[in-house]
């Protein structure tokens, strides 16, 4: 929960709600670390896994679309644009 919360830059409660309702949904299960007996890990149940493939599918899709419109090489220069903001973005607060 913590690693997540640092990641999304969320605080640890608003993470540990979110996991929660995921959780309920069937998208995510809670473990035993077996590392720590105070932690514990939030994995992608099979539903969890099956919803992560469909975003990427339609993320795929969308992505060959716009390719079409704007052509490969104009697509290329968003994607690596995007991924550098979001690089700068994760790694403005260290």
């Amino acid at each position: 929960i913590t690693a997540l919360a640092r990641a999304s830059r969320i605080t640890k409660q608003s993470m540990s709600e979110m996991v929660s309702e995921l959780e309920n949904a069937g998208y995510v299960e809670r473990t035993a670390d077996p590392a720590d007996s105070r932690a514990v890990r939030v994995r992608l149940t099979p539903r969890g896994r099956a919803y992560g493939e469909a975003a990427r599918e339609f993320s795929r899709s969308v992505e060959a679309e716009w390719g079409r419109k704007i052509g490969t090489r104009r697509m290329e220069q968003l994607r690596a644009t995007l991924e550098l903001l979001r690089s700068e973005v994760f790694h403005a607060g260290e």
